[in-house]
């Protein structure tokens, strides 16, 4: 896993600020940050899909609405271990995974496809309303790629899965579906 990524929190104001590497919060970066300072917007790649669980209907729903609009396939499940084997039956080409879900919680799922070099390559960012202290060292812990705190901007969460889609694979990751 590369060394930074980003965690995303609510700021006053209604809008959300990140974590940089090195600030006084202590804050990790997402990998993609780097992209996105080095290279600005990127168009979408046609038909990337994304897999979106959450248990939540009304958070499914504004995500799912805001990335088709965007010009993404949206593949869905409302618990762990419904997205877990959806995301190995489909191999979508990002994950963005709620951490409290019925069955099987949002770190584990993402240690197990991460865990497994079939999947490893898959970016994952992790949503949770509940944001302890640990949750981002968790997320780390976990592989996933990006963490954002619930109330979430959907363009903020945008920007995060265009350049997380941009960035080259993570070392030692294995492509291909």
């Amino acid at each position: 896993m590369s060394s930074g990524w980003v965690r995303e929190r609510p700021a006053t104001g209604g809008q959300t600020q990140a974590d940089r590497p090195g600030d006084p919060a202590g804050g990790l970066a997402c990998r993609a940050v780097g992209v996105m300072e080095q290279s600005g917007e990127r168009d979408v790649a046609p038909r990337q899909r994304i897999l979106v669980v959450d248990d939540e209907i009304v958070t499914l729903r504004m995500l799912t609405d805001r990335l088709r609009a965007s010009g993404f396939e949206i593949l869905t499940a409302q618990d762990g271990s419904e997205g877990l084997a959806r995301a190995r039956a489909e191999r979508p080409d990002l994950i963005i995974l709620d951490v409290m879900m019925p069955k099987l919680d949002g770190f584990k799922m993402c240690r197990l496809l991460k865990s497994d070099r079939k999947y490893r390559h898959i970016p994952i960012i992790i949503l949770t309303a509940k944001a302890g202290p640990a949750d981002p060292d968790l997320s780390q812990q976990a592989g996933a790629d990006c963490y954002v705190v619930k109330p979430v901007d959907p363009d903020v969460l945008l920007g995060h899965v265009k350049h997380l889609l941009a960035a080259p694979p993570a070392e030692g990751a294995e492509g291909g579906g």
